[in-house]
């Protein structure tokens, strides 16, 4: 069942996390034969509300992100867990990590750290800023841990599905049922 689409063009639907996180695998592509991805991904969480086509943008951002700045050899985890009226999504690599002065700028338009910059990694610096504006429109929100040499976790939270706040159909003008 669809919600009505709010003004962002976001349209929430009631999305199981295992399908969430299989369709970003899926869209994302074969992973480098380099890299290993693994997924835990408990089959009991609670559905939640989001729109399909952008949660799998925000994962295969942050798994296309997560396996680019990792390592040959790395592996990158990506995990739901309930987490009171939410689920959240976690990918957690094994690259670079993230300095706590660049992680006040990360989510920024153009940034890119000066270690993606000197590695050569190719980006544009948007598609964290995208993914964050992305999460947020459908009523989550995206934290980061992370610390240098170590690597980095991007997780992001989707609100559990809530029956009662699907909007009941209101009568036509001119509907008789009024």
């Amino acid at each position: 069942m669809r919600r009505p689409a709010p003004a962002t063009g976001i349209q929430p639907e009631r999305l199981g996390a295992h399908a969430i996180v299989s369709g970003a695998i899926g869209a994302l592509g074969p992973v480098p034969a380099t890299h290993r991805l693994l997924a835990d991904v408990p089959v009991e969480l609670r559905q939640v509300s989001a729109d399909p086509l952008r949660a799998s943008q925000v994962l295969v951002n942050l798994l296309s992100n997560a396996i680019k700045y990792s390592p040959e050899g790395g592996t990158v985890y990506v995990r739901a867990r309930a987490e009171g009226n939410a689920v959240r999504f976690a990918v957690t690599d094994q690259g670079m990590g993230i300095s706590a002065e660049d992680q006040e700028r990360l989510f920024g338009t153009f940034f890119r750290t000066q270690s993606a910059l000197d590695s050569g990694i190719p980006g544009t610096g948007l598609g964290l800023y995208i993914t964050k504006r992305l999460v947020e429109a459908m009523g989550g929100q995206m934290s980061l841990q992370s610390e240098p040499g170590r690597g980095s976790t991007f997780s992001f939270t989707m609100p559990v599905w809530d029956e009662a706040a699907v909007p009941t159909r209101l009568p036509a003008v001119g509907d008789s049922a009024a």
